[in-house]
């Protein structure tokens, strides 16, 4: 089956959603043609200059990138610069080059997980929880007579109401008993004028989305056999879910902080690890980000765990976190992403298998932390 880079860009945003990226990032398509095929993917955490060339010369047509090529707009496009040449290289080569940064980093099995269950957490759960992906949600409540709530549910659900999760079509009804006194010049559709009512009534509810209330009560009314249709609205608390920045898990067992760092220095084929805090201290639940992690610090100190692991973490944070009795372990951002590259590899492999999708895809092996250990 022949593919397009729109269909790999359909495929990404499966794995990892852009609405899930932060604010300030740039992921999705930074150079190339949507319509231009697909035949062979390069990954690699960085589109560098070297990473681009050895692309190029394995004539693949696709670069997928963890860090973004691009944060902000250039303002020109010089080829005698390393971004200006990177750009004519994969326009030269139609190379298309895309991105999935926070996102990939936020979604459940996304960098984070990976890292969490490389060093052998559990029971994981995000350190910073994204904002709902969805929709912001309320409940709406409808008072209808008894013998025209079927109508009044199908139009509920013909306007979108009813989805939780995988499910549609999602109600609650209880039949009560409702009263009303039509002042003068109402015109009740039951009852008797000036008078106190009582009537029965079944009362039924059904989530829906913020933008389709408007439409939804529009519809409701074109249906209902009320003057004054009576209903509520609800907002809804938003569901921690399973994305999100870092993640919070524990270990198998409390163990030395020393031994900790002597099995993920093993688990992640790591030299050398920065460290902070007393080393007899008991490691058992561990939060972690990958890459830069101090703007999480915060979360950290929340989360009760005993020790943060990350990367690119400051003089000030060693110190704060010494002085708060806390561990920590810096592995380094190259060391804490790195690792995603086969796992993604594995998740294409997968998905093309089963969409019968023949593209071939290989990890980039020339990338290497930049930083050198002496």
């Amino acid at each position: 089956m022949g593919i397009t880079v729109s269909h790999l860009i359909q495929i990404m945003d499966e794995i990892a959603p852009p609405n899930l990226a932060e604010s300030w990032d740039n992921p999705g398509l930074q150079i190339g043609d949507r319509t231009w095929p697909v035949n062979k993917i390069v990954l690699a955490l960085d589109a560098s200059t070297h990473v681009v060339s050895a692309a190029c010369k394995e004539k693949a047509n696709l670069l997928i990138t963890h860090h973004p090529l691009i944060f902000k707009a250039p303002r020109s496009i010089d080829f005698n610069t390393p971004l200006g040449k990177i750009i004519q290289t994969c326009i030269t080569h139609r190379l298309s080059v895309f991105s999935a940064h926070t996102n990939y980093d936020s979604v459940s099995g996304g960098v984070n997980d990976i890292l969490a269950k490389k060093i052998g957490l559990t029971h994981l759960l995000p350190l910073q929880p994204a904002p709902s992906a969805t929709s912001e949600k309320y409940k709406l409540v409808v008072f209808t007579p008894a013998a025209h709530h079927e109508r009044v549910r199908e139009a509920l659900f013909r306007s979108g109401c009813g989805h939780i999760g995988n499910y549609s079509g999602c109600s609650f009804a209880v039949n009560g008993f409702g009263t009303f006194y039509p002042e003068k010049g109402a015109t009740p559709f039951t009852g008797q004028p000036e008078r106190l009512n009582q009537v029965e009534e079944v009362r039924m509810e059904a989530v829906l989305a913020r933008e389709s209330i408007a439409a939804t009560i529009e519809n409701v009314k074109k249906v209902h056999p009320y003057e004054t249709v009576a209903y509520d609205l609800y907002p809804l608390f938003p569901e921690a879910g399973a994305h999100g920045l870092g993640r919070v898990g524990e270990l198998p067992e409390a163990i030395p902080f020393e031994t900790f760092v002597s099995e993920m220095k093993t688990r992640l084929g790591l030299q050398t690890v920065r460290t902070a805090g007393a080393s007899s201290h008991l490691v058992k639940k561990v939060a972690l980000c990958s890459g830069s992690g101090s703007s999480l610090l915060t979360h950290f100190f929340q989360s009760g765990a005993d020790c943060y692991v990350s990367g690119d973490l400051r003089y000030h944070d060693a110190k704060l976190i010494e002085e708060k009795g806390k561990l920590m372990a810096d592995i380094g951002h190259f060391a804490s992403e790195h690792i995603v590259l086969e796992a993604l590899k594995h998740k294409l492999q997968t998905i093309f298998s089963e969409r019968k999708i023949e593209v071939d895809i290989q990890c980039c092996d020339l990338e290497k932390d930049p930083f050198h250990y002496m």
